[in-house]
């Protein structure tokens, strides 16, 4: 009986640090360590590719990238269907990483380019970025759509 009640009071505290409780029991720990935190957006939210355009044998790439987030400059890749491009990229910023060491970052918007004869239908993007409250996410993947520019 002793150990049924040890199991349930490990179990409930374990719930409260989550900030699930049983009915009837407050959880006394918010997941978040501090509620005025606010909360981090996904890697779609806080990296966000907004413009993919074909002009003149050039693909130009734009990602807004939110406030107190950055990405890393050494993982920005580009694949179109036919093959891997070299992304012509801004030199960005020197951040001295503790995983990475000194990296270069880009914050708040970045603009690439890369040299396409023929428009491609879309691009494919592989990028790695951090929130400054210390959350990096894993690499990511995204298709855009690339949209031919107006003679």
């Amino acid at each position: 009986m002793v150990a049924r009640q040890r199991f349930a009071l490990i179990l409930l505290a374990c719930a409260g640090a989550f900030g699930v409780s049983a009915p009837g029991v407050a959880a006394p720990f918010p997941f978040k360590k501090d509620n005025a935190d606010p909360p981090l957006l996904s890697a779609a939210e806080a990296f966000t590719p907004v413009a993919a355009v074909w002009r003149n044998g050039q693909v130009t790439l734009g990602i807004r990238i939110a406030p107190g987030y950055y990405l890393y400059r050494h993982t920005l890749t580009v694949d179109t269907p036919a093959l891997q491009q070299p992304l012509d990229l801004p030199d960005g910023t020197v951040y001295h990483d503790q995983f990475f060491g000194d990296v270069l970052i880009y914050r708040d918007w970045l603009e690439a380019g890369f040299a396409a004869p023929d428009a491609p239908a879309s691009v494919t993007l592989r990028y790695q970025g951090c929130a400054d409250a210390g959350v990096c996410y894993p690499p990511e993947t995204t298709t855009v759509p690339v949209v031919k520019a107006r003679p």
